[in-house]
């Protein structure tokens, strides 16, 4: 059974629910029997509740109860029925693990894989060639076409390969040949093409390296990959450390040099490039990439695009991120022409300019700088050449699509792509429609052709639709790490689901599948921290922050304080007048308190590095300056209660003053310091408080007069003994909180009977009135909640008990 309330205003957030009993539906008494009737009006009390119960024929019955205001009906369907399959199959095989149960039926997990098999490209196969051999074919046909522009350079394709012909005979005398790894670290201009292509051309494999990163960077990659030779510029060279690998310089580079040894023979499943990323070790590791894996991916990309002849392509992150790989010879590869950015980061507004100068028709933009673009110069218009914009890196989120939605852009088709390293730059893409994602997450999309992607549970079984798990993703692959067998057979596994012999890659990444298909990133799996004791993902903390209107980005970090403790620190661009204290109010009404940051660092913008990406390091670098929201700090301490409170809180916080306002959790208190303020409560107060207390009334002068109506603690005073208090007749009586909440969901909902009538029942039988009034006239006499009544006296709610009756009429 099915049923999709929604939640009453003002109702809290429920949590899942699950009741099991006996069947309520018919009860048997000696002369009677009880029928419960589904009230015309519920309303949802928790998000989720599933009730199950023993059917009068021996059968389990299940029900379930959603918030109609999260769910529809055919997600409630769908979880309903996976709950009985887990249900039966714990029934077959009790011996089985409950994490192994499965949730889809036969039939459905089978419907699942198909969906899941790999689509053909839509041109047909791969060629079995290599990626400089199609530049070079490219380059026969169209030898005059522009194919480099970088600043003031222009190189047509019959230059390009003029140039990368001369470095390739160079790096073949030094013996460079296939799998043999070449270094290439130049500043961003036209030697990156030639650099690169050369490279590949003399059979090796291509070491990109970006000339801003850290000696020891460069120093440890140059010596763990193996580097045969360091190709770089005169410019550059002082900045490198001193490895003993054999450097060229690009710069008056011969270019009518004599032929050298002849090209070697370069095969598909040889390796074409390694791109070294971040290990969360620190260690650095080279993801290895083969000819195949990047041809197939390249060319794929390139059909995805539309990409031709007549297209310009900008070129904008450093050499030392793959998609760099994926932009140069995606346009190479279709005689393109290939447009560099500076070496100076653009600004979102010289960016349109560019655009417009240049011609550009593709863009494809790191989600932070394409979110700064929309915010700073949406209103320039769209430049005219442009007719694709794509955003890749971070996660794209729907207020960013918002404000992109409401400028010129919007006229332009914007693609979020996804892919990690390790599966050869981009693996999905999406569409993105201007009505998508006004608050929710953008969906990745679905797989390229010639690419699969899964959700899967941890032991790599298939989750249904719409239950989170880790992606995984096959197709074309790396080859694997660089030296490193024992990572590369942890995250590079035989697919079950595939071909014999075929692999897939296990992202780490959270998502999950929508019923339509697509697929949304929910985060990094490695990326949830515990905060306080509580599993926080910053991501969550991120998004709900660029829902502000006044915020443009937002960055979330877990770090670790003097005390050792993680805490979370919010860095927002620009700052907003209100500051901290406005976006603590305005994350209160959406996140639970354990999710709200205890330091703020406003920035005139987040700091981004050399490929665009929000630069988290320099963040982390900046902890020290954030600070915690700023006590009020108005009023002094009026009592010695208050005097001792405030010196508590001071000592725990590390504050030099406390106002009796100040709320404890807004200034960074947190449950755990919670416990410490209770502990010290009892032991100067002699009083016994829950740690509840302090969430209850979280300001010195609130919790000082808490504490003097407080239970005195264990070995202090006795307890007075509870007993009956007489209530007279007519008198007015303050409401609790309950009450108070009752009485304010009516105002909002008046007459409502979902709270005072929480069932019905039909009876069938001889009944005996008298005696069914006598019971209902007991329960009345001993529960004086059901006879009070509220109403209001100049304004405010108070209840009067009205007397017992020894009767109740019916």
């Amino acid at each position: 059974m099915l049923a999709l309330q929604q939640r009453r205003p003002g109702d809290d957030p429920g949590l899942p629910a699950f009741a099991l009993g006996e069947d309520g539906a018919r009860i048997a008494l000696a002369t009677l029997e009880l029928e419960s009737i589904r009230l015309a009006e519920r309303r949802a009390q928790f998000e989720i509740s599933l009730n199950a119960a023993e059917l009068a024929s021996g059968a389990l019955g299940l029900s379930i109860e959603v918030d109609a205001d999260l769910f529809d009906v055919a997600t409630a369907e769908r979880m309903l029925g996976h709950f009985r399959t887990l249900l039966a199959a714990a029934v077959e095989e009790p011996g089985r693990a409950l994490s192994d149960l499965p949730l889809l039926t036969a039939a459905e997990r089978e419907e699942l894989l198909r969906d899941w098999r790999v689509t053909a490209a839509p041109s047909g196969p791969t060629p079995a060639l290599t990626l400089h051999e199609l530049v070079m074919e490219q380059a026969r046909r169209t030898p005059d076409a522009l194919a480099v522009v970088a600043g003031e350079e222009r190189l047509t394709y019959g230059e390009l390969m003029e140039r990368s012909g001369a470095l390739a005979r160079r790096l073949r005398r030094l013996g460079v040949k296939a799998e043999i790894p070449v270094a290439l670290c130049v500043e961003r201009s036209a030697d990156l093409v030639v650099g690169a292509l050369g490279i590949l051309q003399a059979g090796g494999v291509y070491l990109p390296l970006d000339p801003d990163s850290s000696a020891a960077r460069l120093g440890f990659v140059l010596q763990d990959a193996g580097a045969a030779a360091l190709v770089t510029q005169r410019r550059v060279i002082a900045r490198l450390p001193e490895t003993g690998t054999p450097v060229l310089l690009l710069d008056d580079f011969p270019q009518d040099e004599e032929a050298g040894p002849e090209p070697p023979a370069v095969l598909p499943d040889h390796l074409a490039y390694l791109i070294y990323t971040s290990g969360s070790t620190g260690r650095p590791k080279g993801v290895a990439v083969t000819h195949a894996a990047a041809v197939e991916h390249c060319l794929t990309w390139a059909r995805a695009y539309g990409m031709g002849e007549r297209d310009r392509v900008l070129q904008f992150p450093s050499a030392g991120f793959d998609a760099s790989v994926e932009q140069i010879f995606s346009a190479l590869l279709t005689g393109a022409t290939l447009a560099l950015r500076g070496p100076e980061m653009w600004g979102p507004r010289e960016l349109s300019g560019r655009i417009a100068e240049l011609g550009l028709t593709i863009v494809d933009l790191p989600t932070a700088f394409f979110s700064r673009w929309v915010h700073d110069a949406g209103d320039l218009g769209a430049p005219p050449s442009l007719r694709l914009i794509g955003t890749y890196g971070e996660e794209l989120r729907g207020e960013t699509v918002r404000r992109w939605s409401a400028t010129p852009l919007a006229g332009v088709p914007l693609l979020n792509c996804y892919g990690p390293t390790e599966t050869v730059v981009s693996a999905t893409l999406h569409r993105v429609r201007p009505e998508e994602g006004e608050t929710g997450p953008v969906p990745i999309g679905r797989a390229l052709p010639g690419r699969v992607a899964r959700v899967l549970d941890p032991l790599g079984h298939p989750h249904p639709d719409g239950l989170p798990g880790e992606l995984a993703l096959s197709g074309p692959l790396a080859r694997g790490y660089l030296g490193r067998p024992d990572l590369t057979a942890e995250r590079f596994t035989p697919d079950p689901f595939g071909t014999p012999g075929s692999r897939l890659y296990r992202s780490g990444d959270l998502a999950r599948r929508r019923p339509d298909g697509a697929i949304e990133f929910l985060g990094r799996l490695d990326d949830q921290v515990k905060v306080r004791g509580f599993r926080v993902e910053p991501g969550e903390i991120e998004a709900v922050l660029a829902e502000h209107p006044q915020v443009r980005e937002a960055a979330v970090l877990a770090l670790a304080g003097v005390d050792g403790e993680r805490r979370l620190v919010a860095f927002v661009a620009p700052a907003i007048p209100d500051g901290p204290d406005g976006l603590l109010a305005f994350l209160r009404q959406r996140l639970p308190d354990y999710m709200l940051p205890a330091a703020w660092s406003p920035l005139p913008a987040l700091p981004l590095n050399a490929s665009g990406k929000v630069d988290r390091a320099a963040l982390a670098a900046r902890a020290a300056e954030a600070q915690a929201p700023e006590a009020a700090g108005e009023e002094e301490a009026r009592t010695p209660e208050e005097e001792l409170l405030a010196g508590i809180w001071a000592d725990l916080l590390g504050r030099g003053r406390v106002g009796v306002h100040d709320d404890f959790f807004a200034l960074g208190g947190h449950s755990l310091l919670a416990t410490r303020v209770v502990a010290r409560v009892s032991r100067l107060f002699g009083v016994d408080l829950p740690v509840s207390a302090l969430f209850q009334t979280p300001t010195v002068a609130r919790l000082a007069a808490r504490i003097a109506g407080a239970t005195a603690a264990p070995g202090t005073e006795a307890a007075p003994p509870v007993r009956p208090v007489p209530r007279p007749p007519g008198v007015a009586l303050p409401l609790s909180f309950a009450q108070r909440r009752l009485w304010f969901l009516d105002q909002l909902e008046p007459g409502s009977a979902v709270y005072n009538v929480p069932g019905e029942v039909r009876l069938a039988g001889p009944l005996d009135a008298p005696a069914l009034a006598a019971a209902f006239g007991e329960v009345l006499r001993r529960h004086e909640a059901l006879r009070a009544v509220f109403l209001a006296e100049r304004g405010e709610p108070v209840q009067r008990i009205g007397p017992p009756a020894a009767r109740m009429p019916l």
